[in-house]
């Protein structure tokens, strides 16, 4: 993704102190030795090793590591907080929500960072966007976040590096595809890059709310909140929703790869349902449960049905069962896919015809959980579109890692002295971990600092605040942890 000239620069407004309004969080720091429930499509080496989640490519050609939570697709306001090791050398990414042809967040290019928003993606490799700020940065920046705040009919969005807000400004009369997408990291590096995420805090609301249910999608919205994925510079202008229908067209003599994933996010136990046609030529049509390119289970349709599921990066997958079949004949396909202790079953109807069983025993934890995709691997051309997809899911969800917030996850203590002259002391008791900001305001509201702005752990902490400098009187500071607050009054007097 480069930065081009083309690219208009829109002048920001001051943003008001809008606090984003979420329901969720999510938060992980990787210490746990895995990252169950991410989806990686990237053909780059991930592994978490040393409490950090590690992206290692090392080959003559260019590509994007893409890389989500397992939280699925978020809508309306959203924050990010992350922190990366000091030895990461990708040359350029991205964070921030991406939606089906839409993206807003902040793109790194060597010693520039730019927050940008692009609501009609036709190329990845060369996308129009809007360059809402831009500036100079350290080619590794160790900490960061954003915030995207809905606000009537304007976004407002703020972005920090390293503990400092760098852009405070609106999107306004912000353009529907901007409220809804799927969290993600997008690294971008030729020859050879490393990249070590530490730790990520996400506060958001959830496109898809129960955690177990049905999803019917008869692609009538243009532009649902799936995530597009494969070849970086084929997937964007290959896959279209028109007439409702989802179409995955390519015309060309190169190899490609052309995938979606669906916004539930990470699930367990499945039972998915794609009606529709079209011909793959001489490619390959999947469907699968992936966490990345080696942990998957799933279903391949060629000159044959094969139920497989991934062994190594590079190589083919291993071959569960498999039965004779003509694709052309193929208008409802069905996978569904069953935990059952140590052991997955899966099952796949063709055309409502019960038609290949298979069952994976023992498996590695890594292919319980995953991402829910489909599309092709073309060889030079295909043509294929649906128009319904209907999933029964199980999300893949545990207490540590999502959450919502609890009412009682800060008590805030009053200052002492109070009054006082020049600095005080303000306390505050957390219940769990929780990213925390304290900031103080004069009488009218006016905002004076910020006293902290981080994750921090459970326990009580204390902050001094200095008022040296300003004026006798009133003033106010007041705590959020997620979507709640709390605000104490305090006196200066000289």
């Amino acid at each position: 993704m480069k930065l081009l000239l083309r690219i208009l620069i829109f002048s920001s407004i001051l943003m008001s102190s809008v606090t984003a309004q979420t329901s969720n969080r999510y938060f992980t720091s990787f210490d746990s030795g895995n990252a169950e429930g991410w989806g990686f499509y990237t053909g780059a080496e991930v592994f978490v090793q040393n409490g950090f989640l590690n992206l290692y490519q090392n080959s003559d050609w260019e590509t994007a590591a893409q890389i989500t939570p397992p939280i699925g697709a978020t809508v309306n306001d959203f924050t990010i907080a992350y922190k990366v090791g000091a030895n990461s050398t990708n040359r350029g990414g991205f964070i921030g929500r991406i939606g089906f042809n839409s993206f807003i967040g902040i793109v790194f290019e060597e010693d520039t960072m730019s927050v940008v928003y692009a609501t009609n993606v036709t190329s990845y490799e060369n996308p129009d966007f809007q360059i809402l700020y831009t500036g100079h940065t350290h080619e590794y920046t160790l900490k960061g976040g954003l915030e995207v705040v809905k606000s009537g009919a304007n976004l407002n969005v703020k972005a920090s590096l390293n503990d400092t807000v760098v852009y405070n400004g609106t999107v306004v009369n912000a353009p529907q595809v901007l409220l809804s997408g799927q969290i993600a990291c997008v690294l971008f590096g030729d020859n050879q890059y490393q990249f070590f995420l530490d730790e990520i805090e996400i506060l958001y609301n959830p496109y898809i709310q129960s955690n177990s249910g049905t999803y019917n999608e008869d692609f009538s919205n243009t532009t649902p909140p799936w995530l597009k994925f494969g070849f970086w510079n084929d997937v964007a202008g290959a896959i279209n929703i028109s007439g409702g229908k989802l179409n995955i067209r390519y015309f060309n003599t190169a190899y490609t790869s052309l995938y979606v994933a669906s916004p539930i996010g990470a699930v367990e136990n499945f039972d998915m349902t794609l009606t529709g046609t079209g011909d793959m030529h001489n490619g390959s049509f999947g469907m699968y449960r992936i966490h990345d390119y080696e942990g998957y289970t799933g279903l391949i349709v060629e000159d044959s049905l094969k139920l497989v599921y991934g062994i190594t990066r590079n190589g083919p997958p291993a071959i569960i069962s498999t039965a004779a079949f003509n694709p052309g004949d193929i208008a409802v396909i069905r996978l569904i896919m069953q935990n059952n202790g140590n052991n997955i079953a899966m099952t796949v109807y063709i055309n409502n015809v019960l038609t290949l069983t298979g069952n994976l025993t023992a498996p590695d934890s890594r292919y319980l959980s995953g991402h829910l995709c489909f599309g092709i691997e073309a060889e030079d051309t295909a043509d294929m579109y649906f128009d319904d997809i209907s999933i029964v899911y199980n999300k893949y969800t545990t207490d540590a890692r999502e959450d919502n917030l609890p009412v009682n996850t800060f008590s805030l203590s009053r200052n002492y002295p109070n009054p006082f002259n020049p600095s005080t002391n303000i306390k505050f008791t957390l219940s769990e971990p929780a990213k925390v900001k304290l900031a103080v305001y004069d009488a009218a509201g006016k905002y004076i600092t910020t006293l902290t702005d981080d994750f921090l752990s459970e326990g009580t902490h204390s902050v001094i605040f200095d008022a040296k400098g300003l004026a006798s009187g009133v003033y106010f500071y007041r705590l959020q942890a997620g979507k709640h607050s709390e605000t104490g009054k305090m006196t200066l007097m000289k």
